[in-house]
């Protein structure tokens, strides 16, 4: 995230789709077959990333049940210049 945060210009948005969400368990067949490698995305935890590498206003815009799992949309700003 801050490799993202510091290549994107100021006043910039970064639009992320992942797997997860705020939820704290994996919901779809395949999420919870591959938990173990997806237990970082649940809980909010994309969110808050994204508002430790520097980014404005982190939040989940969206999600939406899939049979892989749960898909979540993100949405951030890259503070805008002085």
């Amino acid at each position: 995230m801050r490799e993202v945060r510091r290549v994107l210009k100021p006043g910039g948005s970064l639009h992320l789709v992942d797997f997860g969400g705020a939820s704290p368990r994996p919901a779809g067949l395949i999420a919870r077959l591959v938990h173990a490698h997806l237990h970082e995305n649940f809980g909010g935890r994309i969110a808050t990333l994204m508002g430790e590498a520097g980014f404005l206003e982190p939040r989940e815009t969206d999600s939406r049940g899939t049979l892989f799992g749960r898909i979540a949309f993100y949405r951030a700003e890259v503070p805008g210049l002085p």
